[in-house]
């Protein structure tokens, strides 16, 4: 029998030639958790594609071997924060309005969001077309995630929301979407909504504001967090009626 031929590709982030695996930018357990349900939801900022259901997981062939085992090391951790804090050590305070994080190890967690933002930056799928970095921040990136050092507080910050369930099941797991860019003043946010949360990397820097409100993982390991209904999110209630709309058509 004739051996299927291996592919063999640079690998995005060490720059070895390698047969690449399939990177998730949004870890694929988010993703396994919807397609147990229903489809999750997937945005766009193109008009021209829109908001729709789906159950494709936004892959593509961008790491070797040895880079995604690193990098699924930091979301296997992030993954446990977030869903059995226990497994991690990490207590959690929750009230109706906010959360408490305790004992979260900030370079794993912080590796975890570096990985996200690098693997959109570098992906061509239309799902991450509008995450691009130029040439100084892609190396920083690289350099965190090769040397596993993770970078300062005020360096790629990433602001966190927490979703709050109602009525259904497991509702704010499934809502997954595609990065979303909008500028406020002199910032520039690359917003991501999954596992039940939103991800706001914030760039040149955190406000004073955001600094004092403290919705960012610290390096004492502390991240206090708000919370919101989805219905409460203005872009989250617009994407889950016209995703409710598109269902009840094709149902009829």
């Amino acid at each position: 029998m004739q051996q299927a031929s291996i592919s063999i590709n640079e690998c995005r982030l060490c720059g070895r030639l390698a047969s690449l695996q399939e990177s998730h930018v949004i870890p694929k357990a988010f993703f396994r958790r919807i397609k147990r349900g229903r489809s999750a939801l997937q945005s766009h900022d193109n008009p021209f594609v829109g908001n729709q259901p789906t159950q494709e997981s936004w892959s593509q062939r961008l790491l070797c071997f040895h880079c995604e085992q690193r990098i699924s090391s930091w979301e296997g951790y992030a993954i446990d924060v977030l869903r059995f804090p226990y497994r991690r050590k990490v207590v959690i305070r929750r009230s109706h309005v906010e959360w408490e994080f305790f004992n979260i190890d900030y370079k794993k967690f912080r590796l975890f969001q570096m990985a996200v933002l690098f693997r959109s930056a570098v992906s061509t799928h239309e799902a991450f077309e509008h995450v691009r970095f130029n040439d100084p921040e892609l190396d920083k990136l690289r350099y965190y995630l090769n040397s596993g050092e993770a970078p300062e507080e005020d360096e790629f910050p990433c602001l966190v929301e927490g979703l709050l369930e109602e009525d259904s099941p497991s509702l704010c797991e499934r809502i997954i979407g595609a990065p979303k860019i909008y500028k406020g003043g002199y910032q520039t946010y690359i917003w991501y909504v999954f596992g039940g949360f939103n991800w706001y990397f914030v760039l040149p820097r955190l406000s004073q504001e955001e600094l004092s409100f403290q919705s960012y993982v610290s390096k004492a390991g502390y991240m206090r967090i708000p919370v919101m209904f989805p219905w409460q999110h203005p872009w989250l209630r617009k994407s889950m009626a016209m995703t409710a709309a598109k269902n009840a058509s094709s149902l009829s």
